[in-house]
């Protein structure tokens, strides 16, 4: 069976949550403002909260279908909050992003599918200073949390055998 979208956005949740990393991992929009309360109502020091966004899609035609294969790029964001520690907030920022970035280059991560996955850094969307995290503005430096997002292309090659 061919790999869609969806089951790698699942996988890629379960990847997170399996790390134990996250206290929380949410999907995009639903599930924002509680990963916003989870982080504003902790009292831990080192707490940080993941919520995935899918975003477009598309599908190859042309050489790709007549070599035998579909190749389909779709677009992911990983947005991580966390509380602030004044100190330390740039050091947690950076081993957050260090361990997202693992995650989605781990073959692991994508091992249970057909077909050629590959996952291609994108950016990363490190905001400014901000009144706060809301769920109309996760990425940035609030007062009590700081929010970052990591943008990813996924392509993926199915039907038959193909290379990124």
């Amino acid at each position: 069976m061919n790999v869609v979208p969806y089951e790698v956005f699942i996988a890629i949740k379960k990847a997170l949550i399996n790390s134990g990393d996250f206290e929380y991992v949410g999907n995009y929009p639903y599930d924002v403002k509680k990963a916003i309360g989870n982080v504003q109502n902790t009292k831990s020091t080192d707490y940080a909260v993941a919520i995935i966004e899918d975003g477009d899609e598309s599908q190859s035609d042309g050489i790709f279908s007549a070599a035998g294969y579909n190749e389909i790029s779709y677009d992911i964001a990983i947005t991580f909050i966390i509380n602030k520690n004044k100190g330390t907030v740039l050091k947690k920022l950076h081993d957050y992003e260090t361990i997202i970035k693992n995650i989605m280059s781990s073959k692991s991560t994508y091992s249970d599918f057909y077909g050629k996955i590959c996952s291609e850094f994108v950016s990363v969307e490190k905001g400014t200073l901000i009144d706060m995290i809301e769920a109309e503005n996760l990425i940035g430096y609030a007062e009590s949390m700081s929010g970052r997002r990591i943008n990813y292309r996924i392509t993926m090659q199915v039907d038959q055998y193909g290379s990124c």
